[in-house]
């Protein structure tokens, strides 16, 4: 069977299964005859139609019709499904096992970005995406290329976007738990276990938007090409996420003056992304530098704990992340209707200096990655 025609069939079949719900839907019990042709004129309602029939009037014999269809429904598609499985050339099956495999290699070694780069391969042909004209300016020539890789990759940004709002609500919740009786006196150890998972949705987004840098650590040696230093070039990758997350804080608190204090918790989410969001980027570029996985660190013990390093090599840069955000955002949460006070002044401190410390890390990184 040609893959156009079981693509069509597959199309066919999934209207015929959208129009049937829709109709019980809309329909519901107040008109049984067409509820009742709705739920018998296909698979995805014979079982169900079959076992409410047997159990209000008690008659095998809807059952038995019932499981019938579902049979004679079945051997159909594994006919079908045999006949397209036969038809599927053999380089393509090995190319699909190839990526299994190495799907399954990435994942037991924690190599995320390995596995990242196995699943962008196996998407398949690449779409004709938006362009940008090439700027004359050589300084704005490494933001042009950030640019350029997220529109050729959309759902990096939609899924910051996503992550981002996804944080609010998050931090939304957990402003609201602490709000209930009994639940405000927390110790220190749930606290900062609550501040890491508030981290974790804007670290997120930030990592979803460094993929320019992650894919020049694929090919180091493609930085060469440019007439600038790797040092300079690994820097340049702060600008578009931090525009990004300065645009999404400044988003945020445009909507938070439009309705209401700016105190409240969307103006205190806005305001950790409008400060934090360099440090942010800056901690995500230290783990697109960092190079290869680090497993000769399980060597430094026999022992149980010997992973310690390693964890701790691996989370550093979400550790730096969380101690730059993590206690301003669990304030905010503690205590909604404060306003701008010293932990503030202290966010700004705190995102600084990590910047500063993940801008001296990167470029090392990045000269030794590149020499």
């Amino acid at each position: 069977m040609a893959r156009p025609a079981v693509a069509g069939r597959i199309r066919l079949l999934g209207g015929a299964l959208a129009a049937a719900g829709a109709t019980v839907l809309a329909c519901g019990t107040s008109v049984p005859a067409v509820t009742g042709v709705a739920a018998w004129s296909g698979p995805w309602g014979w079982a169900g139609a079959a076992v409410a029939t047997a159990a209000r009037h008690g008659s095998p014999l809807a059952w038995a019709a019932g499981l019938g269809c579902l049979a004679a429904c079945a051997a159909a598609a594994l006919r079908a499904a045999v006949r397209a499985v036969a038809a599927v050339p053999t380089d393509a099956l090995l190319a699909r096992a190839r990526t299994g495999r190495e799907v399954t290699q990435g994942a037991t070694l924690l190599d995320l970005r390995a596995l990242t780069l196995v699943l962008q391969s196996a998407g398949g042909r690449r779409r004709r995406t938006a362009r940008l004209p090439m700027p004359s300016a050589r300084w704005a020539v490494p933001l042009w290329r950030d640019a350029v890789v997220l529109l050729r990759h959309p759902w990096r940004p939609v899924l910051a976007c996503a992550a981002l709002i996804a944080g609010f609500a998050q931090f939304r919740v957990v402003a609201d738990w602490l709000a209930e009786p009994g639940h405000g006196a927390v110790g220190p150890l749930k606290a900062a276990f609550v501040g890491l998972l508030l981290v974790v949705p804007p670290y997120l987004a930030a990592v979803a938007l460094a993929e320019p840098a992650y894919q020049d650590t694929d090919r180091p040696r493609r930085a060469l090409l440019l007439p600038l230093s790797p040092g300079v070039l690994a820097l340049s990758h702060l600008a578009v996420p931090v525009a990004f997350l300065w645009a999404a804080g400044g988003a945020g608190w445009v909507a938070a003056l439009l309705s209401g204090p700016p105190s409240g918790p969307l103006g205190a989410y806005a305001t950790a992304l409008l400060l934090a969001g360099p440090a942010l980027v800056g901690t995500t570029l230290v783990g697109a530098y960092r190079g290869a996985p680090r497993y000769d660190l399980l060597a430094l013990s026999l022992d149980w704990y010997a992973a310690v390093p390693f964890v701790l090599w691996r989370l550093a840069p979400v550790l730096a992340a969380a101690f730059v955000v993590a206690p301003y955002l669990w304030h905010a949460a503690y205590d909604p209707s404060a306003g701008p006070d010293a932990d503030t002044l202290w966010l700004a401190v705190r995102s600084a200096a990590v910047l500063a410390w993940a801008a001296r890390r990167v470029g090392r990184q990045a000269r030794e990655l590149c020499g």
